[in-house]
């Protein structure tokens, strides 16, 4: 006996491919990092910071910092200023700011 999707599966098959799962993957790919989290989570509390403070805060060399800003940039988690010699980091929009917080309200009540 053959098996055939239902109309409803194909229809959120299809749904799946629009929305670009791969690329929804990649967001928690990069929150899954707990130093990637522990940087975006003092974003949302701090708005911005620099490279210098987020190595701070992480316990990291700043190179090691900038390797995770870079990361979380690449993938349009986080957005960067440049002001003189510094560079200052903010997440990138509304979006993965809920999701932070989402996930932090989520843990609490674990």
């Amino acid at each position: 006996m053959i098996m055939t999707d239902s109309p409803y599966l194909l229809e959120l098959k299809e749904e799946i491919h629009r929305h670009k799962l791969q690329d929804m993957a990649q967001i928690f790919k990069a929150l899954a990092d707990t130093t990637r989290l522990k940087i975006m989570y003092a974003l949302v509390h701090k708005e911005e910071l620099c490279v210098k403070d987020v190595a701070q805060f992480i316990g990291s060399s700043t190179a090691t910092a900038s390797h995770h800003l870079l990361y979380l940039k690449e993938h349009h988690i986080a957005s960067s200023t440049r002001r003189g010699k510094q560079i200052f980091y903010r997440i990138a929009d509304a979006h993965i700011e809920q999701l932070i917080q989402i996930a932090e309200i989520h843990s609490k009540e674990q």
